[in-house]
């Protein structure tokens, strides 16, 4: 499970919770504003966070992107690794 705390200001933001320091690898905010991807760093996963009943949290299991092979090791040092998250202006990441 993966958490993170959302602060309100005039851009939109949000700080690590309880995510370890080495897994906040990168956040995108869905097109329409009502979802956001975090990626899971060296856990090689992808989470995803929704509004709802005031507040935002984690929805659903974290998306495995089940990376492998000696490539990941030798291009990141430490193995698969989710990082650099983007997303299409239709919603796809």
């Amino acid at each position: 499970m993966c958490s993170c705390s959302i602060f309100p200001t005039q851009r939109a933001s949000a700080e690590s919770g309880s995510i370890r320091p080495a897994s906040l690898r990168s956040l995108v905010w869905g097109p329409d504003g009502t979802k956001f991807y975090v990626a899971g760093g060296p856990d090689d996963n992808l989470h995803t966070f929704a509004f709802s009943n005031g507040q935002w949290a984690e929805v659903g299991t974290p998306l495995s992107l089940a990376h492998k092979g000696d490539v990941m090791n030798q291009e990141t040092g430490v193995g698969p690794t989710a990082a650099g998250v983007g997303i299409t202006p239709m919603g796809a990441l």
